[in-house]
Order: C-alpha cells, then structure tokens, then sequence
C-alpha cells in the first residue's frame, strides 16, 4: 500500500506545470536520455523534481530561463517562451518554490515544493502516480501521447 501526501493545490494548474516539465524534457532532449518525475515528503512540504538527461542549458543562459518570452533552443526551433515563467508562476501563488539546475549537454533539473495540508482551499490526494500517468484519460498522458511512447494499461 502506498503512503499518500496531502497537499492543496489547483489541480489543473498543477496538472500545467508537470506537463510544461516533462514536455520540455521531451523536446529538449538527445539519444538515450531519461526523464525521472519524484515526489518526497519533507517536515513542511512536498518536493517534486523531474530530471532529464537530455540537452541541458548552457550556463549563461540559466539566469533568464523563467523570464516571459525568453526561450533557448539550440535548434532554434520555435517556443513562447512561457513555459517556465508559467510553472514559476503557478509554484508560487501555491507558496512554494522553484529551483533549476543545469548543464550543457549533460541535462536539467527542475525542483518545484509545495507545502503540506492547509486549513484552505481544497485537498486532493493520489494514492497512486503510476495510476495517474496510466490513466489513457488523464491530461498529462493525453498530451505526452504525441510525442512519447507511453506504456499502455
């Protein structure tokens, strides 16, 4: 039996966030990378961090990664530029925080906390990740569809 985290958030808003994370891991990415999604209960959060092998971000670019319309593409293929200024957005009207690390050629790391169960607002609890992400109907599988080979239920 997995052990659940309560939390309040938006769950759409939150929904945004992890799709924008693991589509930038998708599109940014080269042969053989990963994409690893976790969740760890801290004393007074919940810490979520999805870490890719793929591209990274050369470093003197990082500073400007959360600023409206600004966008890397060493392909210069075309963005908004939205994306993470979104996540940043979402991540703190919720009160918590956003951290990336990353480096050229070797991949990036996003760490997003919320805090734990507050006395507003609603609380939603997922016994099970892997139910979510199987979940055909779900909106994080319905748009990674396209772009990466799911597994099937």
């Amino acid at each position: 039996v997995e052990a659940g985290i309560f939390t309040t958030f938006d769950s759409k808003k939150l929904t945004l966030v992890l799709l924008n994370l693991i589509l930038n891991s998708c599109l940014y990415t080269r042969d053989f990378n990963e994409i690893t999604v976790t969740l760890e209960r801290r004393e007074e959060d919940v810490l979520f961090t999805v870490a890719d092998k793929g591209a990274g971000i050369p470093a003197q670019y990082l500073s400007e990664v959360f600023e409206p319309y600004f966008s890397y593409h060493p392909d210069e293929s075309a963005s908004t530029g939205i994306g993470l200024t979104l996540v940043k957005y979402i991540i703190t009207q919720h009160g918590g925080t956003v951290a990336l690390s990353s480096t050229e050629f070797e991949g990036t790391k996003l760490a997003f906390t919320l805090p734990l169960r507050g006395d507003n607002g609603r609380d939603y609890f997922q016994s099970s990740t892997t139910d979510y992400l199987l979940d055909r109907f779900s909106p994080l599988y319905v748009n990674l569809a396209d772009i990466c080979d799911l597994p099937r239920p």
